[in-house]
Order: structure tokens, then C-alpha cells, then sequence
């Protein structure tokens, strides 16, 4: 089975490989369960820093994973050794489920409703699955009952199955990249303060 190391590699990887600049990456462990995540953060090479436009994307790596990956099955955690098995021969089932998330910029709140019809378009227009990302804000109400945006993204997840061999990335970060392009392109996610320049 394929470790937590191996597959955030072939990411990597496949990512570079597609045209993208792969600027951070982080990985974590919830020291309470041991569970792991990756994320890295990338752009187009050819866009230049600080990115407006940019995607991240993870992954959650539970511990059981780690331990068959590490291991191998082991079904002594679920019955006696002397015990049939009905599983003692089975290769074990990896699978995560990868996050893409395409940052917006953060536009001005009363261009919210015309720029998320737009930037659907130009998903529509570089998307050709049912796997349709959605389109969020993260709005705050101020005191003097301004409307703010702090956030805008699009999000899907993407059940990636994994065993001995190694996962092809590369139809999907050849579609991050052509998502980031197209949003770069457009011109549609700037942020307010870029707007008041």
C-alpha cells in the first residue's frame, strides 16, 4: 500500500509536471489521533507573486492508513489470531478524499451576485465533469453595518482510490491549471483594495 510520503509526492510531482509553481507546502499531525494532512498551495509559473488567483489542495491521511501502510493488514485488532479469516488474503482499500480549492480574490460585496454568475461561466467553460465546484463568500457585517468580504473560493473533492501503484494527478492539475489561467485571464478576481488603486 501506498504511504502518506508516496502520494503527496506523486501530487507534487504531477502538479510541477501540469505547469504549475508549487510556492508552500504544509504538513500536519492532529497529536491527539495521529491523523495527517498535506496541503500545498500553487499558481500558474507564469503568474508572479503575490498570487490573487491561486489553488490549494489536500488531503487527510487517517491513522489506520498510516499503520497498513507502515505494517500491512493486520487483523489482530479485530479478532483473535488463531482465528478464520475471511479477509487474511485481501489487499487493503486506501482512499482520501482530495480537496481543490480556487482562491476568488475578495471582491467588493454589492459585485457579489454579477461576479459569481461570471465566475461560474468561466468554470462552465474549463470544467467538463458533474464534479462542479461551489461557489462560497465569507462575509462579515461591521459595526457601522458595511458589508465585508473576506474570502471567496470554489471547492469540490475528488475520492482518489490508491493501492501498490502509483496515482496519476495529471488530469487534475492540468485542470487546476486551466482553471487558474482562465480566472487569471478574466480579470474577475480582484480584491477590493486592488479595485481602490
Amino acid at each position: 500500500m501506498l504511504t502518506y510520503e508516496d502520494l503527496w509526492d506523486m501530487m507534487v510531482s504531477d502538479a510541477e509536471g501540469a505547469g504549475l509553481e508549487v510556492y508552500m507546502i504544509r504538513n500536519t499531525m492532529e497529536t491527539t489521533t495521529c491523523e495527517r494532512e498535506f496541503r500545498m498551495f500553487c499558481a500558474p509559473t507564469d503568474a508572479a507573486p503575490p498570487y490573487n488567483v491561486y489553488a490549494e489542495l489536500g488531503f487527510v491521511w487517517e491513522v489506520d492508513q498510516t499503520a497498513a501502510s507502515v505494517y500491512g493488514p493486520d487483523c489482530s485488532f479485530y479478532h483473535d489470531e488463531g482465528e478464520a479469516c475471511p479477509h487474511q488474503n485481501a489487499e487493503p482499500q486506501g482512499f482520501v478524499e482530495l480537496e481543490i480549492r480556487y482562491s476568488l480574490g475578495r471582491p467588493q460585496a454589492q459585485l457579489v451576485p454579477s461576479i459569481a454568475m461570471e465566475i461560474r461561466e468561466v468554470l462552465q467553460e474549463c470544467i467538463q465533469h458533474q464534479n462542479f465546484p461551489q461557489i462560497q463568500f465569507l462575509v462579515s457585517v461591521l459595526p457601522d453595518d458595511r458589508v465585508v468580504i473576506h474570502e471567496a473560493y470554489a471547492t469540490y473533492h475528488w475520492e482518489i482510490e490508491f493501492y501498490d501503484e502509483p496515482v496519476d494527478f495529471a488530469g487534475i492539475m492540468e485542470e487546476v491549471r486551466t482553471v487558474l489561467e482562465r480566472l487569471n485571464a478574466s480579470g474577475l478576481c480582484r480584491s477590493e483594495e486592488d479595485e481602490e488603486l
